[in-house]
């Protein structure tokens, strides 16, 4: 079916040529599409290019300053921005150290703080010390564990019937050398002052006869001194000394042996058996 031939007459021109709005003819948009982009922009007005040419610069020059204030690291915009920069305080990364390493160093603290907490303990206030004979049996029994103070001794004197721990006062480098840190176990008898006398299997201490249980009717006999200690009853015991005794009479070397020892050389008062648990209690 054909159009009508008015319609078709006047799609004609049109495809043709374009009439710009003052009359003047203008290119026909066939060729005008075909036409090279740069030709286009070439054939356009001097005046439409200038203008886009400026708009275009000006664009530019807006962002190139929004870039330049936009950005901390651009000094073009702001002179001062690198003396600025300079002063700011940056964070600065610590050292993290390994959550193994942390455990094994607290580790390592604690057990040095309780050493140094026990060495303290044990050298001005308890110690704990193993009995290995048999001198102060019954109240004592081979190895026993003794608790014995170390604060009371500064403060208060020795009284008769205590039970104090000593150092070996027959200590000699040259022939025992082992001796040096022998702490022995005794009951105190008579202290400075006072007199010892042993008679008929019993023990006197300014001529009065001690009632003394605990050695459960042993006999009290002079023993042969050690080699170069004299001792001669009655015993006055001097002044700053001490005279102590086992409890189990015949199987005790003490002041009947060693002599009288100096209250320099207690270490500290027996308080009670710790171990084992069934013998647990104070000394008596």
């Amino acid at each position: 079916m054909n159009k009508p031939k008015h319609i078709r007459e006047t799609a004609e021109p049109l495809s043709e040529q374009v009439q710009s709005a003052d009359g003047a003819v203008q290119q026909p948009l066939s060729e005008l599409a075909e036409q090279p982009l740069a030709e286009a922009v070439s054939d356009a007005p001097a005046a439409s290019r200038g203008e886009a040419a400026g708009g275009s610069a000006t664009s530019r020059a807006a962002a190139a300053e929004l870039t330049a204030t936009s950005h901390p690291d651009s000094t073009a915009a702001d002179p001062d921005l690198a003396t600025r920069g300079a002063n700011v305080r940056r964070p600065v990364a610590k050292p993290t150290i390994n959550p193994m390493l942390r455990q094994v160093l607290s580790f390592v603290g604690t057990v040095a703080l309780v050493f140094v907490v026990v060495t303290a303990v044990k050298l001005f206030v308890f110690d704990i010390y193993a009995v290995p004979t048999g001198s102060m049996v019954p109240t004592i029994e081979i190895d026993d564990h003794v608790l014995a103070e170390k604060v009371t001794i500064h403060f208060t004197p020795i009284q008769p019937g205590d039970i104090v721990t000593f150092h070996d006062p027959l200590y000699n480098p040259n022939t025992d050398p082992a001796s040096a840190d022998r702490i022995l176990i005794k009951r105190v008898i008579a202290v400075g002052g006072q007199t010892v006398r042993l008679l008929d299997g019993h023990v006197f201490v300014n001529n009065i006869q001690l009632d003394e249980p605990y050695t459960h009717g042993q006999a009290s006999d002079p023993l042969t001194p050690a080699p170069g200690v004299t001792i001669e009853y009655p015993y006055t015991v001097p002044e700053g000394m001490i005279w102590v005794m086992g409890d189990n009479r015949t199987y005790s070397a003490d002041s009947r042996y060693f002599g009288a020892i100096s209250e320099d050389a207690v270490t500290g008062r027996g308080l009670l058996v710790v171990w084992p648990f069934s013998r647990f209690g104070p000394l008596k």
